[in-house]
């Protein structure tokens, strides 16, 4: 039920934003990520169509929405099984955030979703195998959302912004997937399951955020996030990491 009131509070907050909004600019952000949560460990490389605006008393924002390609490695660890990556291209994916600036500090949270699907493989034991194309074939679906919350400074000096700020993550999954064992031309199904987690990271990251507008009409954007403490995930899901880069380019259109 948390992830629930995470959305409920998101979808307040952004319609009061979008009934206030001055003035808005589209474009285009590249992203580059890598997380580990855990035992998933996710690179990710996506391209969105991307508004962010500026809205009254001191609240600006943005929504993107495009697709990823995504590569997950193996969570296993059983010697025999040795699965290859899951890989995921093109699957859609969104970013939404709120920011409220308070003089030179700001507060800010979001959501990041992202759609994961694909198969990962490993061969049989020759000792199990009937031929030399037997495999178990895993197939995956993943719903996979993060929220953040950040608190740092801003300065602003003509066209030109610089932030830098502290944030944590809430993050939650749902996972589905479907197990096959191929042998010869026979396939035969030997697991299915779904589970969830929602999970607080307990590292810290900084988030630097430089952007400028090249004139009042065109905007461009660059924001680095990286561990700023090493910590654990409760439950057993140990050492998370992350970096991330997005750059985004975009104009007023009247």
């Amino acid at each position: 039920m948390n992830h629930l009131k995470y959305i409920l509070t998101l979808i307040f907050l952004s319609t009061i934003c979008l009934s206030q909004i001055e003035y808005t600019y589209t474009g285009v952000t590249y992203f580059q990520a890598h997380n580990k949560i855990g035992d998933i460990k996710m690179d990710v490389t996506g391209v969105e169509l991307s508004w962010n605006y500026l809205a009254g008393r001191g609240i600006s924002g943005g929504l993107g929405l495009g697709g990823t390609d995504l590569v997950i490695q193996p969570r296993f660890d059983d010697p025999n099984y040795t699965y290859t990556d899951l890989k995921s291209n093109g699957r859609f994916a969104a970013n939404f955030y709120i920011t409220k600036n308070l003089g030179i500090f700001y507060l800010s949270t979001g959501i990041k979703y992202y759609g994961i699907a694909g198969d990962m493989e490993t061969k049989i034991d020759p000792d199990q195998s009937v031929s030399e194309f037997d495999k178990f074939v895993q197939e995956n679906n993943y719903r996979f959302y993060e929220f953040p919350i950040a608190l740092g400074v801003h300065v602003d000096y003509w066209l030109i912004g610089l932030s830098v700020g502290i944030h944590r993550s809430t993050y939650f999954s749902h996972h589905e997937y479907t197990e096959y064992i191929y042998q010869g031309l026979s396939n035969v199904e030997v697991d299915s399951r779904s589970y969830t987690f929602n999970e607080k990271d307990e590292n810290s990251y900084i988030d630097l955020l430089f952007s400028i507008n090249i004139t009042e009409a065109t905007q461009f954007k660059i924001q680095y996030s990286f561990p700023y403490i090493e910590g654990d995930l409760k439950s057993g899901m140990e050492d998370a990491d992350r970096n991330e880069v997005r750059i985004f380019f975009g104009q007023i259109f009247n």
